[in-house]
């Protein structure tokens, strides 16, 4: 029920082609959290699927800030937005970090635009790389003036532990359910592993769980690095208790 404009030449476009969706666990519990859920961020929108997702099928009051850095990438983002008329999204063309500052972008493989990375060293001259801009979310919530944030979607390729660094105070002041991919491969790039995020919300007094199919959850002991998004939610968060599994 949503259209976007595809190239086939990318893993997750081609996956959005053939299969309609993307990350179907993830996505059936995030559509499920919608109906109960106004606000969200997605950072790291790529093409714009968890933004449409959140367009589509969120409250007519639902808002949703998509942060997409990488200039190709956003303009795909903006022409699948423009496509479906949505005028929650409010694309923004900045990285979110731990403090405003420039950073240099790359992607590394035409084939994986998800895969586009701020880098820790100067990426090799044949490797299509941009200068971009970062700012935190705390500053950009204050200067939303926002009075709440309910779901966030982080996928930014290792550079997790900088987003989360600079979003405390949001964690704190909303506690929003958070969706973040962690992968030990890509974190090891700036020197952290998985352990270091989940001690991060740990802090927050949030716990770790697993999305399952049919909409349920199972709770992490402890850290994992994986392939697709894990969520975070404070504990005891009400608006989860019905589909945690024991």
């Amino acid at each position: 029920n949503v259209q976007m404009k595809l190239n086939l030449d990318d893993l997750v476009q081609q996956h959005l082609f053939a299969h309609g969706q993307y990350e179907p666990e993830a996505t059936a519990m995030w559509k499920y959290l919608l109906a109960i859920r106004k606000l969200g961020g997605d950072m790291g929108a790529n093409v714009g699927y968890y933004s449409l997702l959140t367009a589509k099928y969120g409250a007519a009051e639902t808002k949703i800030f998509s942060f997409e850095p990488m200039t190709h990438i956003y303009n795909r983002a903006k022409e699948n937005i423009e496509l479906n008329s949505f005028s929650k999204i409010h694309l923004i063309k900045l990285a979110v970090s731990n403090q405003k500052k420039m950073e240099v972008i790359a992607l590394e493989e035409e084939s994986n635009w998800g895969g586009s990375n701020i880098v820790a060293k100067t990426p090799q001259s044949n490797v299509h790389s941009e200068q971009i801009e970062t700012t935190t979310l705390d500053l950009f919530v204050k200067e939303q003036n926002l009075n709440t944030v309910d779901l966030i979607k982080m996928d930014v390729e290792g550079y997790e532990p900088f987003a989360l660094e600079g979003m405390e105070k949001t964690l704190t002041n909303y506690n929003p359910i958070v969706f973040i991919e962690i992968l030990d491969h890509l974190l090891v790039r700036f020197n952290f592993t998985p352990e270091d995020i989940f001690a991060f919300f740990r802090k927050h007094g949030y716990e770790g769980y697993m999305i399952l199919p049919n909409r349920k959850l199972k709770h992490l002991d402890k850290a994992i690095s994986f392939d697709g998004l894990i969520l975070f939610a404070k504990q005891n968060e009400a608006r989860i208790q019905s589909q945690i599994i024991v």
